[in-house]
C-alpha cells in the first residue's frame, strides 16, 4: 500500500515538472514570435524633444508633445502640450493646449488651454475654458465660453518636462518646410522641406518625404523625394521608394526597393540595384517607442554595400 502511494505521488510530481515545461515552451515560443522588423508606430503618439526645430506648418490629427523650437503656424484637431523648454513662434489652434514654455502668437482652442507656473504667452487667447497659474506670464486678451477678460487659476499643474528626449512623429503629422534635429528621429507622416541632422532617421513605411535628407544615417521604409547624404549608412527597406541621389559610408538595398538615381558610396559613383533578398516578413511597423521611436531591427537580411 505505501508503495503504492509513493509511486502515485512520483506520477503526481512528474505530471506537474511536465505541466511546468510546457507552460515555459510555450512562453519562449511566444517570445520568440514577437521578435521581428516592424516599422508602424503602436501608440499614435507624436513626441519631438528640445532637440528639434521646424521653420514651416505643422499639422496634425491626434496628440503632440513638443519641447523644441517651432517658427510657424500649428494646426490640429488634438490636443497640444508645450513643454518647458518649447518656443512657439505662430499662431496655435488645436482642440486643447497646456503650455509650460514660450509662445508668441494667438492661441484658439475649442476646449481648454492652461498656462502652467512658467509659462510665457505674448498674444491672445480664445477658448471655451482658461486656466492660468500663478507666476505664468500672459500678454494679451482672452475670450473665453464667449465673455472677454484675464482669467486666473492659482492651481500647480504637472511637470512640463519631457522624459527620454525621443522624437517620434506618427502618420497624422504633416510638416511644410524645414525640420531639424540633433538626436534620433522616427517619421511616419508626411515632410515637404529638408531634413537636417547630426542624428540617425528612420523613414515609416506612411511616411512620404518631399525634399533633401542630410543626417548620420537613415533607414527608408517609405517613401523620399529627394537627395540623401549621411555620413554613415543608409537603408532601404523592401518596400522603399526613393526618387533621388544617394551619398554614403555604406548603402544597403533589398531586394523589392525602389531607387531612382545615381549614388556614391566611399567615394565611388554609380548606378545601384537591390541585389538581397530580404526577409518576406520584414514590415516597418514600430512596436513601443523611439525618438518615442522605432522598433528594433527585424530579422530581414541587409542588403550588399555598393560601390563602384
Amino acid at each position: 500500500m505505501l508503495k503504492q502511494i509513493i509511486n502515485q505521488e512520483q506520477e503526481a510530481e512528474a505530471t506537474e515538472n511536465a505541466d511546468a515545461s510546457d507552460k515555459k515552451g510555450g512562453e519562449g515560443k511566444n517570445e520568440s514570435k514577437s521578435k521581428g522588423s516592424s516599422a508602424s508606430l503602436t501608440g499614435n503618439k507624436n513626441i519631438l524633444s528640445n532637440d528639434v526645430e521646424i521653420k514651416g506648418k505643422l499639422r496634425f490629427s491626434r496628440d503632440l508633445f513638443i519641447d523644441g523650437r517651432i517658427e510657424g503656424e500649428v494646426n490640429s484637431e488634438g490636443d497640444l502640450t508645450g513643454g518647458e523648454n518649447a518656443h512657439i513662434i505662430g499662431d496655435i489652434k488645436t482642440r486643447s493646449v497646456v503650455v509650460f514654455g514660450k509662445v508668441q502668437g494667438n492661441i484658439t482652442v475649442t476646449d481648454r488651454c492652461e498656462l502652467k507656473q512658467k509659462a510665457e504667452l505674448n498674444g491672445d487667447v480664445t477658448a471655451s475654458k482658461l486656466a492660468i497659474e500663478e507666476g505664468a506670464v500672459f500678454m494679451g486678451s482672452s475670450t473665453v465660453g464667449g465673455g472677454e477678460g484675464k482669467n486666473e487659476s492659482k492651481s500647480k499643474g504637472s511637470s512640463g518636462s519631457l522624459t527620454g528626449s525621443k522624437n517620434s512623429l506618427s502618420n497624422d503629422v504633416e510638416i511644410k518646410g524645414k525640420l531639424r534635429f540633433s538626436r534620433d528621429l522616427f517619421i511616419d507622416g508626411r515632410i515637404e522641406g529638408e531634413v537636417n541632422s547630426e542624428g540617425d532617421l528612420t523613414v515609416g513605411e506612411n511616411a512620404q518625404i518631399i525634399g533633401d535628407i542630410k543626417t548620420r544615417s537613415v533607414v527608408v521604409f517609405g517613401k523620399v523625394h529627394g537627395n540623401i547624404t549621411v555620413t554613415d549608412r543608409c537603408e532601404l527597406k523592401q518596400k522603399a521608394e526613393l526618387n533621388g541621389d544617394v551619398t554614403a559610408s555604406k548603402l544597403a538595398i533589398e531586394e523589392g526597393a525602389v531607387f531612382l538615381g545615381s549614388s556614391t558610396v566611399r567615394g565611388g559613383e554609380g548606378k545601384n540595384r537591390p541585389k538581397s533578398k530580404g526577409s518576406p516578413s520584414s514590415s516597418a511597423s514600430i512596436t513601443g517607442n523611439k525618438n518615442i521611436l522605432p522598433n528594433d531591427g527585424g530579422d530581414s537580411s541587409p542588403g550588399e554595400d555598393h560601390q563602384s
